[in-house]
């Protein structure tokens, strides 16, 4: 096992060991399970930059489409405990399924038009933060406030596909995918305003604001077809790693359930 894997376990597995000691440390006085979807933006600037380095390379610039990496959907629970009138300590594990990043691109002869090559480039990311945070709670009546700041650690995956199709004799369309895994540090802090629909459920609101920056991603397998080997980072037209930012905005509703 490579040695960044036994460091990422043995994060995950101290963060859960801190939260439960906190947990029954303060022996919470009320327990709250939030669970959320929603809209996720990203920032995506290096990696949206490798997209337009691959259509550049491309022998068919003239005929390219370039989708960028912009936003995602988040999907979320969380475990609150509250420890005092106002103080609470959170437990959450998010996901984030990123819009595709695209290079797709086509051509046919001039002089046959039955001539065809299409290609289609696809960078697909996805990430899971988990985290432990600490924040203010306030409940009153049919109204329930929080903010929470957190940090902890986010998986991050990207998986770099590449598909074509030719009727041309002679020329070969390469069709692979390789898998990149990486991780970083995240931290974020979340807002959100609940109102109490059934005696403890409650229906919410909730903005935040997530800071990661994943400097590399490194194949899981070789890929003979990519010249890609276990371990190496996905690289630009530099030979600099590419990163993956996932920064940037959260706004989603929630559904609340108080214990």
């Amino acid at each position: 096992m490579k040695s960044y894997n036994v460091k990422i376990i043995s994060m995950l597995i101290l963060i859960m060991f801190v939260a439960l000691w906190l947990s029954n440390l303060c022996c919470a006085k009320k327990i709250y399970v939030n669970t959320w979807g929603g809209y996720a933006t990203l920032k995506m600037k290096d990696a949206n930059k490798y997209l337009n380095e691959l259509a550049e390379e491309s022998i068919f610039s003239d005929y390219i489409s370039i989708g960028k990496i912009m936003d995602g959907l988040i999907y979320g629970i969380a475990i609150d405990y509250k420890i005092s009138n106002s103080i609470g300590i959170r437990k959450k594990i998010e996901y984030i399924n990123c819009s595709q990043g695209v290079v797709a691109g086509n051509y046919r002869g001039i002089l046959n038009n039955s001539n065809y090559v299409v290609f289609k480039d696809k960078l697909a990311n996805s990430l899971i933060p988990i985290m432990l945070g600490i924040g203010i709670n306030e409940e009153k009546t049919d109204l329930f406030l929080s903010c929470y700041i957190n940090s902890g650690i986010a998986l991050g995956k990207s998986e770099f596909s590449v598909s074509g199709d030719t009727n041309i004799s002679g020329v070969n369309v390469l069709n692979y995918s390789v898998l990149y895994r990486g991780a970083g540090f995240i931290s974020d802090i979340d807002a959100e305003v609940k109102y109490k629909i059934y005696k403890n459920i409650f229906i919410g609101f909730n903005m935040g604001y997530r800071i990661l920056n994943i400097l590399r991603m490194k194949a899981v397998e070789d890929e003979p077809a990519a010249n890609v080997k276990k371990g190496d980072d996905l690289k630009d037209s530099n030979e600099n790693p590419v990163e993956f930012d996932f920064s940037g905005m959260t706004l989603g509703l929630s559904l609340v359930f108080k214990i």
